[in-house]
């Protein structure tokens, strides 16, 4: 299924062949921000070797959010560094021994101490997924876990339908979808799959 094929899917299930493109892009947005805080699907897990010669540095532009952060070496000496506020981390920023230990985020850019430049890092990451525009486009999600796009598009046509019935059935099989995915990627993932955020807990 593509972008194409999504829109008119969802069409059919609400019999409303009127709904216009636009509308599809506004869901699409909303949709995507819900998908991104409710999962993390093993698909969009990146791996990255990088060694900064200077602070902040900018690191992926697609990247979504850090899983951790390490140092090098062998099973016993590798450190996961632990994240921090720029208001902690800045009385490292003049500390050059010892090994790096934290990091601080300023949007895309990263700082680590103390003593973290010029130092090999493996950052494992969730990236962002595609936004769809073109018909034939398809992202991550949707290949994978297509009922999640379905039914978080059901929703917002239900809402503006006033079909508050059909939104809540919507969103109740969306957050069903998602338990079930968070539980099936804990034992695939070797980072932890967080649960169900429950950002329609109250809507």
């Amino acid at each position: 299924m593509n972008w194409l094929g999504l829109r008119q899917h969802v069409k059919e299930q609400v019999a409303n062949p009127g709904l216009t493109d636009l509308q599809f892009e506004r869901w699409q947005t909303l949709v995507m921000s819900r998908i991104h805080r409710d999962i993390k699907p093993k698909e969009l897990v990146v791996r990255k070797v990088f060694t900064p010669t200077f602070f902040p540095w900018i690191l992926p532009g697609k990247l979504e959010e850090i899983i951790y952060l390490t140092t090098p070496g062998s099973a016993q000496d590798t450190i996961r560094l632990q994240r921090v506020s720029r208001e902690t981390i800045a009385q490292y920023t003049a500390v050059t021994t010892g090994k790096p230990a934290f990091y601080a985020l300023d949007g895309l850019a990263i700082s680590m101490y103390p003593n973290g430049l010029n130092v090999e890092y493996t950052l494992i990451y969730h990236n962002q997924d595609a936004v769809m525009s073109d018909d034939t486009d398809i992202n991550v999600v949707l290949s994978n876990y297509p009922d999640l796009w379905v039914y978080g598009l059901l929703r917002e046509v239900y809402m503006l339908m006033r079909d508050f019935e059909g939104a809540r059935e919507a969103r109740d099989t969306y957050l069903s979808e998602v338990a079930a995915i968070n539980r099936s990627n804990a034992w695939k993932q070797a980072a932890e799959a967080p649960q169900a955020s429950g950002a329609w807990a109250n809507g």
